[in-house]
C-alpha cells in the first residue's frame, strides 16, 4: 500500500472545503425549517416552546461555523506555506506549477459559480447567515491566486540554506 502523498493531494483541499460549506449551509437551512415548523404548530405547550428555544440556540451555534471555516482556510494556508518551504524542487518544474495554478483558479471559478447558483435558490437565507463564507466564495479566485503564487514564490525563491537540505 502506497502511503506517500502527492502534489495532487492539494487538489482535494478545495473540494473538501466546498463540501464543508455546503454542509454548513444545508445544516442551517434544516435547522431553520424545523424551527419554523415547530413555531407554526397550533396550540401552546411546554414541549413546543422548549423545542423552539433549543432550535434557536442551535441556529445561533451554527453561525459560528463561519468562523470555523475562516480558521480552516487560514490553517490550511499556513500548512501549505510550511510544506512549500520544505519542498526541494528543481526550477525546471516552475512551469508545471504555473499550469497547476491556472487549473486550480479555473476550479475556483467553477466553485464560485456553483456557490452563486446555490445562493440564488431557496437556500439564499441560509447562505446570507454566513458573511465570511460569502466574502471568501465571492473572491475565491483572488484568494486562490494569492495563496498559490505565494506558495510558488516560497518554493522557488529559497536561498542556498532554505528548506531542510538547502535550495538549488
Amino acid at each position: 500500500m502506497n502511503k506517500k502523498g502527492t502534489g495532487l493531494d492539494y487538489l482535494n483541499v478545495p473540494f473538501m472545503l466546498f463540501i464543508t460549506i455546503l454542509f454548513f449551509v444545508v445544516g442551517y437551512f434544516i435547522i431553520s425549517s424545523v424551527q419554523d415548523g415547530f413555531s407554526n404548530l397550533k396550540g401552546d405547550s411546554i414541549n413546543k416552546s422548549l423545542a423552539v428555544e433549543h432550535l434557536s440556540q442551535g441556529k445561533s451555534a451554527v453561525k459560528y461555523f463561519d468562523y470555523l471555516f475562516l480558521f480552516l482556510v487560514f490553517g490550511l494556508t499556513i500548512s501549505l506555506w510550511i510544506s512549500a518551504y520544505y519542498i526541494n524542487t528543481n526550477p525546471v518544474f516552475f512551469w508545471v506549477s504555473v499550469i497547476l495554478l491556472f487549473v486550480v483558479i479555473i476550479l475556483g471559478a467553477i466553485f464560485n459559480n456553483i456557490y452563486y447558483k446555490i445562493s440564488q435558490t431557496g437556500l439564499s437565507d441560509s447562505v446570507e447567515a454566513f458573511p465570511i463564507i460569502n466574502y471568501i466564495m465571492s473572491h475565491i479566485g483572488l484568494f486562490i491566486a494569492f495563496i498559490l503564487i505565494s506558495s510558488i514564490v516560497i518554493i522557488y525563491a529559497k536561498g542556498g540554506g532554505g528548506g531542510y537540505t538547502g535550495g538549488y
